[in-house]
């Protein structure tokens, strides 16, 4: 914490996301604490969301809502979960819980936007979302097609759709590729593995 977060405090830094692994979330206490002195904001990321059944999640919440964190996140890092688990998910936590739910997915079935989509309806708070969809593996969610898919479906958003298709247009022309989706990363997601382990797959 001394070394890394503080810093980044003093810099200025209001939000931070701490990571751990669906069934590690124990681990980020000490960071999420000594954070919370500092009175800024502070979300657990829960990553590798579908490596655990609902109930264990919601165990690992319970173990995050202990150290007074008040957001957390829903990493697909696997890009494993189709609409009904996203939704089922997020309604349980809604129900269970006095949390902030934001939720993170990655594109290995071309359900990112679908899947984000669902937790918005399901109360999710924040969704991620990258220009071209880049990220590791199969890439996230487009923002500019969620953009569109947000507005369409009447939310209320601050990113104008437009503006969403200007930076994906800027990003192709400074020569920024899409995720490479492929018959592989769609395995590991069937396989439950993270798909930036591919190449050595």
């Amino acid at each position: 914490s001394n070394r890394d977060l503080l810093p980044a405090v003093r810099a200025g830094a209001t939000y931070f996301r701490l990571g751990a692994h669906v069934t590690e979330m124990d681990t980020i206490e000490k960071h999420a604490k000594s954070l919370l002195q500092q009175d800024v904001a502070v979300a657990a990321a829960v990553m590798m969301v579908s490596h655990a059944s609902r109930d264990e999640l919601f165990g690992q919440i319970e173990i995050i809502e202990s150290f007074g964190v008040r957001e957390i996140v829903l990493m697909d890092s696997v890009g494993r979960l189709v609409p009904e688990d996203v939704t089922g998910t997020v309604q349980g936590i809604r129900t269970r819980f006095s949390l902030d739910v934001g939720f993170h997915a990655h594109d290995n079935f071309g359900l990112a936007v679908g899947n984000s989509l669902a937790a918005w309806a399901a109360g999710a708070k924040t969704l991620d979302a990258s220009s071209l969809g880049m990220g590791a593996g199969a890439g996230n969610a487009p923002l500019e097609l969620l953009s569109i898919a947000l507005n369409l479906s009447s939310a209320e958003i601050e990113i104008a759709p437009e503006a969403a298709m200007e930076l994906a247009k800027y990003a192709e022309t400074i020569g920024f590729a899409r995720p490479n989706k492929s018959v592989l990363t769609a395995a590991t997601a069937f396989s439950n593995l993270f798909s930036g382990f591919a190449p050595v797959i």
